[in-house]
Parts: structure tokens; sequence; C-alpha cells
């Protein structure tokens, strides 16, 4: 519930789920190292995706990758690949390397007023397309965001 209006979201079909009030863990099944986050981010004002905003998204998104990870890589960024409630999206897709395997990360960035939903998924390079193609897809059920 945000300001009295109920917000609803469908996780994608058979994923395990745990959280608090500010981060929604979700974790597909029969995939080892393969985790999904939404996390609620206040932010003293509200947020922009200009251009000069986007280079920050992508720094902020690059340091969310474990300490001593290696090959750190961006893969891809994309404007608006899917818009929530009419909101802005900004996705960017990284690749690396942690403890000898080799893993790909999605953040999603979205700004709702003063708050940022951080959309992240981090799971090793072939269990990727498919989960993130499923955790995409279940952007599409929010409601109320």
């Amino acid at each position: 519930s945000d300001g009295g209006e109920k917000i609803t979201y469908q996780s994608p079909r058979g994923w395990n789920y745990s959280g608090s009030a500010t981060q929604l863990t979700l974790r597909p099944p029969n995939k080892t190292q393969a985790e999904a986050t939404i996390t609620r981010i206040p932010q003293s004002e509200p947020g922009k995706l200009d251009e000069e905003s986007l280079k920050k998204l992508v720094t902020e998104a690059m340091a969310l990758v474990p300490k001593g990870s290696t090959n750190v890589t961006v893969v891809s960024q994309e404007k608006n690949p899917v818009q929530i409630n009419r909101k802005e999206t900004f996705l960017v897709i990284l690749s690396y390397n942690f403890y000898g395997e080799s893993f790909s990360r999605s953040v999603l960035f979205l700004n709702r007023g003063k708050e940022q939903i951080r959309f992240q998924l981090t799971c090793r390079q072939p269990d990727f397309n498919e989960l993130h193609r499923a955790f995409l897809a279940s952007q599409f059920s929010w409601q109320n965001l």
C-alpha cells in the first residue's frame, strides 16, 4: 500500500519470494546462484532520465557487482525497454566473472517521485536469457506503482 492505494505485482510463475517494506527478493526454482530483487530507494529529489543521469545510472549499476569481480563489462543499455504505469525506465545489462564463474546482471531503474525502484536480476550467464525474459515480463503486472 502506498498512500492508501494498493500496489500489486505478480512474480514470475513458480519463483519463491521473501521481503520487507523496502525490498522484495525473488528466487527462480531449480537455478543455483540466481536471485532477483526489487528495491525502493529514497531520493532527495525526483529523479530524471536525462543524458547525465543515464551515465550516473550506468556507473551505479557497475558499482553493484560484488567486490572482487573481474572483467566487468556493460553489455547493453536501453531506455524504456518497458514502461511501468506509464513511467520511464532505464535498463543496464552487465557481465562479469566472480570466483571463476561467469555472471550476468540486469538492473532496471524506475524513478517514482522521490524514490527510485531498482529491479535487479543476477545469475550465471547460461541462465540469464531465460530468467531475464521471465523477470522483465513480470514487470507488466504492476498495478498502481
